[in-house]
Parts: structure tokens; C-alpha cells; sequence
């Protein structure tokens, strides 16, 4: 059976709010820990990905002195509301392996080594993914995780990286229960005077939107000076 990713996400309007949601948090909550995430995201010149609405994904995460590196495959997202679905295939890889596919200018290691070491993608995406694989985005999150009510909620706070310059800050929650955890949620914030709204995007298309409004790219898929692609089509929804 695939495993299925379901979660709630909601939106600061102003980010600097992050700080009286916090202070609430670390209140009436229970801190669960901080984490550093970085995460790039792969396509290739065909947004092959993209248009399947699934995402190739590397993340390096660390806490506490150690650090985590992980490859998923998100696949067939869809969004309701505030409420996301995917299926994601996700593993545990050696830092060695992150940095080498991190740095293969030519992105020919990407798509094996995920079909290799990830999943089976053509099972799991429907199709096989041709070619080299090049960076569509990246961002940094700092995320804060709490247990609040029946709720673990994450915090994140984002900073968008070059090519792509930005700020958000998102409330997660994956959950079985969306409903209840969407209602639970707003009412916090509200209760705060905290203005926000129904995340629309996935952190991927938010990255993908303000480098199309920056105009980093001259036409679909094209590559810019940096190495990376910027993807005019329904990559929105990751």
C-alpha cells in the first residue's frame, strides 16, 4: 500500500507573527525540538515531474549536532482547502551520497539513484523519468515542532535561496483528522490576532512562484546562470 502524506497548512500573512504564536506555543504547548532543514528540489528540462505533480526532493536536517539526510518522492498531490495529500516514498541516505548528487553538474546520477535507493518510480509515478535531473529551487526551513491539544504542530519558518529570494512562515499538522486539526488551528491563531490564510501552495510552489515573478527564467524549463530550472507549469501543487 503507499503511503499516503496528509496535512494541514496554513499561512502567516506577516511573518514576523511567528513570534506571538510561538510564545503561545512554548505556553500552553510542549516543545518537541528545532530543526534546520535544507531542501532542493529536482526536474528535469522537460518539468517531466511537474507536470505529474510530483517532486524529486533532497533534504539535509540538523539538530542538535547531528545531522539527517534524506531522498523522497512525493507523487500525485492534490490539494482541498488547507488540506494537502500525496503519496511519499521517503529513505535515509549517507551524507556522502547527498553531497555527490548535491554537486553532479551534469544531474545523471538523480533519477537512478532515487529509482535505485527511493522506490520503484515508474510504480509509483505512473511513467519513467528520462534524462538528467537539474535543481528547480531551494530553501531553508527552520522548524519548530510542538505537541498542542491532540495536535503535533510544525512551525516553519522559510528562507528561499538564491536564485529565488523570500520569507514565509507556515503551520503544519499531519493528521488523520484534518477537519478537526483545521478548526483547532484557526481558531489558535485567531484567538491571537494572527492573520493567515489557507496555504494555497506547497513551500515548492511558492518557490517556483517568485522566481517566475522575478523573471529568472526566459522561457519554460529554461536553465539560468545559477544551474537552476524554473518550471512554468503545474508544479504549484508539488
Amino acid at each position: 500500500m503507499p503511503n499516503i502524506e496528509q496535512e494541514v497548512k496554513l499561512t502567516l500573512c506577516d511573518p514576523d507573527k511567528i513570534a506571538d504564536l510561538i510564545a503561545e506555543l512554548n505556553r500552553t504547548g510542549e516543545s518537541l525540538g528545532t530543526k534546520t532543514l535544507t531542501n532542493t528540489y529536482f526536474d528535469n528540462q522537460d518539468n517531466q515531474l511537474a507536470a505529474l505533480k510530483s517532486c524529486f526532493r533532497l533534504r539535509k536536517c540538523e539538530s542538535n549536532g547531528e545531522t539527517k539526510c534524506t531522498a523522497t518522492v512525493k507523487a500525485k498531490s492534490e490539494a482541498s482547502g488547507a488540506v494537502f495529500r500525496a503519496v511519499e516514498e521517503e529513505t535515509v541516505i549517507a551524507e556522502a551520497d547527498y553531497e555527490r548528487l548535491m554537486n553532479d553538474p551534469s544531474g545523471k546520477s538523480i533519477a537512478p539513484f532515487f529509482c535505485n535507493h527511493v522506490c520503484d518510480i515508474p510504480t509509483v509515478l505512473g511513467e519513467t523519468i528520462t534524462g538528467p535531473l537539474f535543481k528547480i529551487a531551494s530553501f531553508k526551513t527552520t522548524r519548530r515542532t510542538y505537541k498542542w491539544k491532540a495536535h503535533t504542530l510544525e512551525v516553519d519558518s522559510v528562507i528561499f535561496m538564491p536564485p529565488t529570494s523570500g520569507r514565509m512562515v507556515e503551520v503544519e499538522c499531519e493528521t488523520d483528522a484534518p477537519e478537526r486539526a483545521l478548526v483547532d488551528i484557526r481558531n489558535l491563531l485567531s484567538d491571537l490576532g494572527v492573520i493567515f490564510t489557507q496555504s494555497s501552495t506547497t513551500k515548492l510552489g511558492k518557490a517556483l512562484q517568485l522566481s517566475r515573478s522575478r523573471g529568472l527564467a526566459s522561457r519554460r524549463g529554461s536553465r539560468t546562470s545559477s544551474g537552476y530550472n524554473t518550471p512554468t507549469s503545474s508544479q504549484i501543487k508539488e
